[in-house]
């Protein structure tokens, strides 16, 4: 597991120190969680996005495909 100085983790596989293969990662200040695929450090593959209802926004899920950081496809 890797620790932020951020307060935001991640859990998963790591390829040459980045994030690669299936992992969980916490966006503590944006109130955000991913798990799903990474490659070379970036979302990429099948994975879930979920954001956490904080009383100014509503909660969403995207749950689809990602390519080098950005929902691609239908989700």
């Amino acid at each position: 597991m890797i620790y932020y100085e951020t307060g935001d983790f991640y859990k998963g596989t790591l390829k040459q120190g980045k994030r690669h293969g299936q992992g969980f990662y916490l966006d503590k200040a944006g109130s955000m969680t991913y798990s799903g695929q990474f490659v070379n450090d970036k979302r990429h593959g099948q994975g879930t996005l979920c954001s956490e209802k904080d009383g100014t926004t509503n909660m969403y899920i995207y749950d689809g495909s990602w390519f080098e950081g950005l929902r691609n496809g239908m989700g």
